[in-house]
């Protein structure tokens, strides 16, 4: 954990969730991942959390639903977020957009976009 700093990655692929750990080793972050968002909250709340990336479309609990209970912890109001999805809707992007520090990139994406994304919101 060589910046302090800890990046949470959520994803009910395990395949996705292991290449993203795979990049973001790379940021010299911590990082915790977790299998939905219930798992993610729990993690949350047992340790300060950096930055969220989550896909968005996952069983139960989705990025959305997981965004909106995170910034409702009052440690986490405006803890940056990158969600994921492999289908571009306007109305996602509408929501997201109404969070400050909040992106959203589409699936496939490009590593170099997202590590130029990581670096933008925790200022590496």
């Amino acid at each position: 954990m060589a910046n302090g700093k800890t990046i949470l990655v959520v994803d009910d692929d395990p395949g996705a969730r292991h290449l993203l750990q795979f990049l973001l080793a790379k940021t010299g972050c911590e990082i915790k991942t977790a299998a939905n968002g219930t798992q993610a909250l729990t993690i949350a709340s047992e340790r300060t959390i950096h930055l969220l990336i989550t896909d968005l479309m996952m069983e139960g609990m989705d990025g959305l639903a997981l965004m909106q209970a995170l910034r409702g912890m009052p440690a986490y109001t405006n803890v940056p977020l990158i969600l994921l999805s492999a289908r571009w809707q306007v109305e996602y992007r509408d929501e997201v957009e109404r969070y400050q520090n909040a992106v959203l990139m589409t699936k496939p994406f490009s590593p170099m976009e997202l590590m130029a994304q990581i670096n933008l919101l925790l200022k590496l």
